[in-house]
């Protein structure tokens, strides 16, 4: 539908161009989904006041003169709110996509994190935040997709700066971005940045997961002790159990605050047989309970979940696959460490 076959009532708010594009824009992607529900479910981080502002734009009436159901009182903020949800539409897309194209083996570890969640989401107290610690290879951002499909969890990557970031503009820039709280409202005033999170967080129960943990530093140990004590948010982080320690270290204090906050702490540094084998068929070995032992012992000292993985791809189309020296699984167990540790060949 071209903008120039738009209606718009006399006397009414009439859109410039750029506001049209992004109405059109957000038109054009709920069409991509069953029902306007689905993409507000999906897509739009708004309580019920401001989804009712936007169920005006989305009437039932279009293609007629439903820009004029945006309120003068409510245009500019609602438009500029809408575009930068737009602009992060794609890359939530590939994510959902991430979540239902990857098979995910709903472990043990995950059922406890889930569990955990659903209990602190209940909670009007501070004591919300979920902990998981795991190696690299524990499957933390496989983790933070399943928690996207299943509890509509967001995620922000916690970067190095946020060591660094004595002000805390920058993880709080991060965190309301992976919201679609508007940074450009506040002008990167922190105080008014601040309230504008915790506003947002105050109205909605809210699941964050944050992967990358280890870079927390001061002000953002502080940032989430101030959500956790005025908002809902659920935060969950995901980090390395040795770095997760080095912030009563470096940050006795506030890691000390943290810890009174925490809900839970899930601990998926040692994988267990029965999880193991969900990643296999049933027949795939001639000594299954061995063959997961062994599997397993040498995930948890290197690799773990991305070598069980590995391994299981190895195995791929074989039955009843043999332990010792040269049999199946210690094949396959080799190929899956040799690809792991070797280097990418150069493109030059």
């Amino acid at each position: 539908m071209s903008n120039d076959k738009i209606e718009t009532n006399p006397g009414k708010w009439k859109p410039n161009e750029a506001q049209k594009e992004v109405l059109m824009g957000l038109l054009q992607e709920s069409d991509k989904e069953k029902t306007i529900v689905d993409f507000a479910k999906k897509f739009l981080p708004f309580g019920r006041s401001k989804f009712d502002q936007i169920m005006d734009v989305f009437d039932a009436a279009r293609p007629q003169s439903y820009f004029d159901k945006v309120s003068d009182e409510v245009k500019v903020e609602l438009i500029e709110e809408l575009a930068t949800i737009l602009e992060r539409i794609p890359m939530k897309r590939l994510q959902l996509a991430r979540v239902t194209e990857i098979k995910i083996h709903k472990t043990s570890k995950i059922e406890a994190l889930e569990a955990a969640i659903n209990e602190a989401s209940s909670k009007d107290g501070p004591e919300r935040l979920i902990i998981q610690l795991g190696p690299t290879g524990a499957g933390k951002t496989i983790t933070s997709n399943y928690l996207a499909s299943a509890v509509s969890a967001r995620f922000v990557e916690v970067r190095d700066v946020w060591r660094r970031s004595e002000s805390g503009i920058v993880p709080l820039t991060d965190i309301c971005r992976a919201l679609d709280v508007r940074v450009a409202k506040y002008r990167n005033r922190v105080a008014d940045m601040q309230d504008g999170l915790i506003k947002f967080c105050e109205e909605r129960r809210v699941v964050l997961c944050f992967d990358e943990g280890e870079h927390f530093g001061k002000s953002a140990l502080n940032l989430l002790k101030l959500l956790l004590n005025k908002t809902k948010l659920v935060p969950v982080i995901h980090v390395v159990p040795g770095e997760y320690e080095k912030w009563f270290t470096y940050f006795p204090n506030e890691a000390d605050q943290i810890a009174r906050r925490t809900h839970a702490i899930v601990d998926c540094s040692i994988i267990d047989p029965v999880d193991a084998a969900l990643f296999f068929p049933a027949d795939q070995f001639e000594k299954r309970t061995e063959a997961l032992e062994v599997i397993c012992r040498e995930a948890n000292s290197f690799g773990h979940y991305s070598l069980i993985n590995r391994v299981a791809g190895e195995l791929r189309g074989i039955v009843k696959a043999k332990l010792g020296e040269a049999g199946d699984v210690a094949t396959a167990l080799a190929r899956a460490k040799r690809q792991m540790k070797t280097p990418p060949r150069s493109n030059k």
